[in-house]
């Protein structure tokens, strides 16, 4: 009886250790988003700030590649605070696709799982 009881405990603790593992994996992502959408709202901020003032604007480009690089929620809040490329039809086209290719490959994996 005292083997059955040793297998169990083995077991938990196993599931254990994996839901350290991936608990630590998701802090890693949450923060990468965290960051990401920090940078991003800053410069929604920044580039609004230069347009009202007719300055150096940020690319639009870049500001993409921060979106796509995990930024996309700190460019909704960026756009929804500042008002900032919303009424810009391509531009928030190449947003939208960013967005749901985030939201779709979250949604695979995790309906994959």
């Amino acid at each position: 009886m005292a083997w059955l009881w040793r297998g169990r405990v083995a077991k938990a603790t196993s599931r254990v250790e994996d839901v350290k593992v991936s608990l630590s994996g998701w802090i890693v992502v949450v923060g990468i988003y965290g960051v990401a959408s920090l940078a991003t709202f800053g410069a929604y901020g920044l580039d609004k700030r230069r347009a009202v003032r007719r300055g150096w604007r940020i690319p639009e480009r870049t500001l993409h590649l921060m979106e796509l690089a995990g930024g996309w929620p700190g460019a909704l809040a960026g756009q929804a605070v500042f008002r900032h490329k919303r009424s810009k039809g391509a531009y928030m086209a190449v947003y939208g696709a960013i967005a749901v290719v985030h939201v779709g490959a979250w949604a695979g994996y995790f309906f994959s799982r």
